[in-house]
C-alpha cells in the first residue's frame, strides 16, 4: 500500500523569510558585519473632539458633510457620528484629519485642483465659490467635484 502526499502550497512569505535567514547566517559565518538601523516611528496623532472635527470641516475646509465624506472616503453617517461624538475616527482617518488640519491646501490636490486647471474635468459638476467646494451629482448619478 503506497501513501501519496499532497504537494504543499508554496508560501512566498515563508520562502522569503527562509532565504533571508539563510543569507544572514551565511554572512555571519563568513565574518561579514551586519548592520541594523534604528528608525523612529511617527507618534500616533492626538485624538480630535467632535467640535474639532466639525470646525475643521466647516471653518477650515468649508465643506459640507457630503463632500467631506467623499474626501475622507467615508459615509455621511460616519462624518455625522464623528461630529456628534458617538464614534471616533480610526487611526488612519485620524492621521488624515490631522494632516488636513495642518495642511488644508492638500484638499486642492485631493480634489484634482493641484494637477488640473479650473474648469477642466469633463462632465463633472460642482464648483468652488469663496473658498468652498460644492459637489453636485453628474449626469451618471455619481458625485463629482470640480472647481469653477
Amino acid at each position: 500500500m503506497s501513501t501519496t502526499r499532497k504537494k504543499a502550497k508554496k508560501n512566498e512569505f515563508f520562502e522569503g523569510l527562509r532565504d533571508a535567514m539563510a543569507e544572514g547566517l551565511d554572512a555571519l559565518q563568513k565574518g561579514k558585519v551586519l548592520t541594523t538601523r534604528d528608525v523612529e516611528a511617527v507618534p500616533a496623532p492626538k485624538p480630535m473632539t467632535a467640535k474639532q472635527i466639525a470646525a475643521l470641516r466647516r471653518r477650515k475646509l468649508h465643506l459640507s458633510q457630503a463632500v467631506f465624506a467623499e474626501v475622507t472616503n467615508s459615509s455621511v453617517k460616519t462624518i455625522h457620528a464623528w461630529e456628534q461624538g458617538r464614534t471616533q475616527p480610526s487611526g488612519c482617518a485620524l492621521r488624515f484629519l490631522r494632516l488636513l488640519e495642518s495642511h488644508p491646501e492638500l484638499l486642492l490636490e485631493l480634489l484634482g485642483k493641484g494637477s488640473q486647471e479650473a474648469g477642466e474635468g469633463g462632465s463633472s459638476s460642482g464648483s468652488c465659490r469663496d473658498g468652498r467646494v460644492v459637489a453636485s451629482p453628474s449626469t451618471s448619478g455619481a458625485r463629482a467635484l470640480n472647481f469653477a
